[in-house]
């Protein structure tokens, strides 16, 4: 009988013994890898990017964020400042190395597929039919830049300007009254 046969024989009866310790240790590692998959995910909601999303449809801008939390797929949240509101929901994928698609949902219940060219790891630009209208959208752009892009001035595409919560005092410095 071969040496390598003959200390397998030996190590046998151990074997019986450590199955439970070799159960336990089995499972410990597969919930660990589980627990990691899950520290996993919530690492790369930690680790995502955002990047202001600017939109124009119908002549309405729509301002809002692309948040980048997987390699090349992002989600899109947009939103007109006027009345009545309007709200766009989708998400980017790539199906090609610079270029891609980005589904969108509106609140009006109209949907569309926009392609989209890539114009670095957290930029694009985007064009596509809503319906009847032109919809351009950028991505990852200073608003000087989207403007380009979305054939708008580009002091249309800054944020409003916050409301004084209190009137300025007067320069006279006079008391009334």
């Amino acid at each position: 009988m071969p040496f390598h046969l003959a200390a397998m024989l030996t190590l046998m009866p151990t074997c019986r013994t450590t199955r439970p310790f070799l159960t336990a240790l089995g499972c410990a590692l597969l919930l660990g890898l589980s627990g990691c998959a899950m520290v996993g995910e919530k690492v790369g909601g930690w680790l995502s990017s955002n990047s202001e999303a600017l939109a124009v449809v119908d002549g309405r801008v729509l301002r809002g964020q692309a948040n980048f939390a997987r390699e090349r797929e992002a989600t899109f949240q947009l939103q007109t400042q006027d009345q009545p509101a309007l709200s766009c929901f989708g998400t980017l994928r790539f199906t090609a190395t610079t270029s891609g698609v980005i589904d969108m949902s509106c609140n009006d219940g109209r949907a569309i597929a926009l392609a989209f060219q890539s114009l670095g790891p957290l930029s694009g630009i985007a064009r596509g039919l809503l319906g009847n209208a032109a919809f351009a959208l950028t991505y990852g752009l200073s608003a000087e830049r989207a403007a380009a892009y979305l054939a708008v001035p580009a002091d249309r595409l800054m944020p409003p300007k916050p409301k004084d919560a209190a009137p300025a005092p007067s320069a006279t410095g006079a008391n009334p009254g």
